[in-house]
């Protein structure tokens, strides 16, 4: 058998990491620059923006084996 990943697999894997990296950096920065709108979820939304862009950066970066 082939140890090859299916193009297709990792075409889609960086596309979903590039969707995840702009949606991560859409939250944090609508988060940073309207803080008075976040109200008490001001940390929250911060926190969640950097998690997905990490997130996004990993699947863009990482290999399927």
């Amino acid at each position: 058998m082939s140890r090859k990943p299916l193009s297709w697999l990792v075409v889609v894997e960086k596309i979903v990491g590039f969707i995840i990296l702009i949606a991560g950096t859409i939250v944090f920065y609508n988060t940073y620059a309207n803080t008075k709108a976040a109200g008490l979820g001001y940390y929250y939304f911060i926190a969640l923006g950097v998690a997905l862009i990490i997130t996004g950066l990993v699947f863009m970066v990482a290999r399927i084996r």
